[in-house]
């Protein structure tokens, strides 16, 4: 295993160096050019992951929804986390169903089970007792101007 981590970083070490400046390239081409292909890449690993024709609907609707959520000012951040991690999270509650045969009370009946469970409530009804920082405090050439 070690060894192939190795192999891995000489022929990584042995692309990189005389294609940096094609890579470099990649940056300046314009964005108007650059996001179609990115799409049909997106479009066509979405397909190739399961042969299904559903993923790629996942991946327009997201799509869709991301670009909804930038234009309305918020940060489509949660929505990728959201589709990463669901089928994760979906498969550990999936193993926890069964490791208590089938009862959700199973889910919080050990001490440290209902101590996160509580805290976790906790965390998202109770509103932050602090102020948020506005920011770095201004540096003496901001206040200077002010």
């Amino acid at each position: 295993m070690i060894g192939s981590f190795y192999v891995g970083n000489v022929m990584l070490l042995v692309l990189n160096l005389p294609l940096v400046g094609v890579f470099a390239r990649v940056a300046t081409v314009p964005p108007r050019f650059l996001m179609p292909g990115v799409l049909v890449l997106c479009v066509v690993a979405a397909y190739a992951d399961n042969n299904n024709l559903f993923d790629v609907w996942v991946v327009v609707g997201a799509g869709i929804i991301g670009w909804a959520m930038r234009a309305l000012g918020f940060n489509p951040a949660p929505l990728v986390l959201g589709l990463v991690l669901g089928p994760v999270l979906e498969r550990a509650f999936l193993q926890a169903l069964t490791i208590a045969r089938g009862e959700v009370s199973g889910l919080w009946a050990s001490g440290p089970a209902a101590v996160m469970l509580a805290a976790a409530a906790v965390a998202f009804v109770r509103r932050p007792s602090w102020p948020w920082p506005a920011g770095p405090p201004p540096t003496r050439i901001e206040r200077r101007h002010r």
